[in-house]
């Protein structure tokens, strides 16, 4: 005899329940093990690609506690607002708004074509991120090399900015 419908929409909820809790764990543990090993290795070792790996650890860093996330929108909705200056803030504008993703999609696509600054900080954020996972990775005296390289670079900049020898760009 088939099951009632009900029953079969609660089991079906359940199991997106269960769905949205394993993409947390997930993120979390792609999270530690990019502690010890490069998103491409993660990637390898489990199937998925380097940037999905990515992806989540980025989401999960913005929220990473179950108290910092809001249980009645899901990980796609937290993922499109991590990637914001401002992802609590957006998650908080979908729960008043009762935007489905597709909303919120559409909001930051409205939002970043109006303010090309957010997106050059995301940018500047994520190549900060990267420059520091360099650093991080290097021997010391790469990194000593590196940072040289830096100072040198900053100090010409400074001064075509400035047109000769003054303070700040």
């Amino acid at each position: 005899m088939p099951r009632a419908y009900e029953i079969i929409q609660q089991d079906l909820l359940e199991i997106e329940e269960a769905g949205e809790a394993v993409q947390w764990t997930r993120a979390a543990l792609y999270a530690e093990a990019l502690e010890w090993v490069s998103p491409k290795q993660v990637a390898a070792d489990v199937g998925h690609s380097a940037s999905y790996i990515r992806r989540l650890v980025s989401t999960w860093r913005a929220f990473p506690t179950p108290e910092s996330r809001e249980a009645m929108l899901s990980f796609t909705h937290h993922r499109l607002a991590a990637r914001t200056a401002d992802p609590a803030g957006w998650i908080a504008r979908a729960v008043d708004e009762q935007w489905s993703t597709r909303d919120l999609e559409l909001a930051l696509q409205t939002q970043r074509a109006g303010d090309p600054d957010e997106e050059r900080q995301r940018q500047w954020a994520a190549a900060l991120q990267r420059v520091r996972k360099l650093l991080e990775q290097a021997d010391p005296p790469q990194r000593q090399a590196w940072l040289a390289e830096w100072d040198a670079w900053r100090q010409q900049y400074r001064r075509a900015a400035t047109g000769a020898g003054g303070e700040t760009p």
